[in-house]
């Protein structure tokens, strides 16, 4: 996994455009490069190697992404299969506000407002990481 981390990072660096920041490796690599002109490369990281952070930092991204990603997906399943209605009612606002011929966006959201109402609820009754942080209520 590393070594697939680490081609990601090496494409990245030969592409990279200080001018037009892609992503979270693009922000890394502009830090790095900000903190050498600086003479404080050294500090980076808490002086531990560079590339080595960038590659911990996107294999923390993607198996805890992905792991809450599939869970939240599977969650929402169950609850879809234990209420249809509220699945053709998601499925009706998507088709009418997404249509079928794309992806939903984020601008989509305020547009959606069943459809966000189902997320929640599927977060607020699911157990997405069961052994995680407790949680608690302020009130």
């Amino acid at each position: 996994m590393a070594a697939f981390f680490q081609t990601t990072v090496d494409n990245h660096r030969k592409t990279f455009d200080p001018s037009n920041l892609r992503d979270l490796i693009d922000t890394y690599l502009m830090e790095i490069q900000t903190a050498k002109e600086e003479g404080r490369e050294e500090a980076l990281f808490e002086g531990k190697e560079h590339d080595r952070q960038m590659q911990q930092i996107i294999g923390d991204l993607f198996s805890a992404g992905m792991e809450t990603i599939k869970t939240t997906l599977q969650w929402a399943i169950v609850f879809m299969l234990h209420h249809p209605q509220v699945a053709r009612t998601v499925q009706e606002e998507l088709d009418q506000v997404v249509g079928r011929n794309r992806l939903p966006k984020l601008e989509d959201l305020p547009f959606l407002p069943y459809t966000e109402s189902t997320i929640l609820e599927v977060l607020r009754r699911s157990s997405i990481v069961p052994l995680g942080t407790t949680h608690a209520t302020t009130k």
